[in-house]
């Protein structure tokens, strides 16, 4: 079929030309481009293959594919009470993935602090949380306290297989390597990335941990700090909540970002997530989950559009540093690279994949150019490698971690952390910390 036709283009100019089918299942499209100029001609042609995805997720939990997890259940998981997209729409790059929380309780943000008793005495660890706001406000890449999912500093309730987390997390499956049919990143397979939100919005608060290890078995306790003023459906500039939604005092909306979770072009995921009011009635208190499910397009390799890629600049001890351009082809044959359009404010992404074999990519962007450390330390808050370290251009950057040490061993399985830090002259400092997991 013929898709579209140009008339005369310019020296240096460009057109795009576009196509929407409807799929039901795997094709194969070939695609010839061909046109004139004066006594000249020219063709070409490329093929790419697509195949068919499915938006449709389902949690299908309570059940006993991996108990005790996947047996608990979760109690009024209604305070999640409206989710986009939905379970019949697929995310993807571009978009955002959004939660409606509302409560007569508010939003848990996460563990701010975790108290260990033992025969020893007491130890109590502080963890790093945006404060609960005097009033509805929004946060970007807001601090969620400890996110560890498992031991005694873990961020999670009392529920059974280790509990669940007490932040808003989201869980990822790699449909396309695991099978369409997948939950095995979903927390109640074992899944262990419980990414944190990018933006929050509403009203908040915090929660304390105590972990008595004197007792047989150990007993976990959770406090919530106490609730702020109540704000309604006011989100303080966050999305408004779809129509309709019930009101029981404090709302909030958390939303991941896609370009931020580090997912892989030409790859469908499973996105689960969930939050929590605090609470520990009910063996672990109000919890909501959902689920959809997310599409990455694969760059696609034909003309007149297609992506160079041009090294960052920077000293680093491991892997390459990246900014993705796009590059238009014009009538006279000529590239023209377009820069991406740069970020508004630093950020670091989650790492993927996530656990990890063998290596793993951490992306970052930076609104200027700034000078940065990405630095990776183990579970004792040692310095184990330096993956970037110099001035930086703006834009998004990306770097590989092939698991090993300044001196080029490989480390052992495990938890390890990630810190950016990060100075630009207009937009001031920043300092964030992720963690990841390496298992062998």
């Amino acid at each position: 079929m013929t898709v579209c036709n140009w008339g005369p283009i310019a020296p240096a100019a460009s057109a795009t030309c576009t196509h929407t089918f409807t799929l039901t299942g795997s094709r194969t499209n070939i695609a010839t481009a061909s046109g004139a100029s004066g006594n000249a001609t020219v063709t070409a042609t490329a093929t790419a293959t697509v195949s068919s995805f499915s938006c449709v997720c389902n949690l299908n939990y309570p059940d006993n594919s991996n108990l005790p997890r996947s047996g608990v259940v979760f109690n009024e998981s209604e305070v999640l009470r409206a989710s986009s997209p939905g379970g019949n729409s697929c995310a993807t790059t571009g978009q955002t993935i959004k939660l409606w929380y509302n409560d007569e309780h508010a939003l848990t943000l996460g563990v701010r602090q975790v108290i260990v008793k033992s025969s020893s005495g007491t130890t109590t660890t502080s963890f790093a949380i945006t404060p609960s706001p005097s009033g509805p406000t929004c946060v970007s890449n807001p601090q969620v306290g400890t996110t560890a999912l498992s031991g005694d500093q873990a961020g999670t309730d009392i529920a059974a297989g280790g509990g669940r987390p007490l932040w808003p997390a989201l869980f990822l499956t790699d449909l396309t390597v695991n099978g369409a049919s997948s939950r095995a990143g979903d927390w109640q397979q074992g899944g262990n990335n419980g990414i944190a939100p990018t933006r929050v919005c509403g009203v908040w608060k915090g929660a304390v941990r105590t972990v008595n290890n004197t007792t047989n078995p150990p007993t976990v306790t959770v406090t919530p700090d106490a609730d702020p003023a109540k704000n309604d459906w006011n989100l303080g500039g966050g999305d408004p909540a779809p129509a309709g939604l019930t009101d029981q005092g404090y709302g909030a909306e958390c939303v991941w970002d896609v370009v931020q979770l580090g997912l892989i072009p030409g790859h469908t995921y499973r996105l689960q997530f969930m939050v929590h009011d605090g609470d520990q009635n009910k063996a672990g208190g109000d919890v909501g989950e959902s689920c959809a499910n997310g599409h990455i397009p694969a760059t696609v390799p034909c003309t007149p559009i297609s992506k160079v890629t041009t090294a960052s600049r920077g000293v680093r001890e491991q892997g390459e540093g990246t900014i993705e351009r796009q590059v238009s082809v014009a009538a006279d044959g000529q590239a023209i690279v377009q820069p991406e359009a740069l970020p508004t404010e630093f950020a670091l992404l989650q790492n993927f994949p996530n656990p990890f074999r063998g290596s793993t990519v951490i992306r970052y962007a930076l609104p200027e150019a700034s000078t940065v450390s990405l630095r990776v330390f183990n579970i004792s808050g040692q310095e184990v490698a330096t993956l970037a370290s110099g001035t930086m251009s703006p834009g998004y950057h990306s770097m590989e971690w092939k698991a090993r040490d300044h001196s080029d061993r490989p480390v052992a399985a495990g938890m390890y952390f990630y810190r950016m830090d990060a100075t630009g002259l207009k937009t001031g400092t920043f300092h964030q910390l992720r963690k990841m997991v390496l298992i062998k």
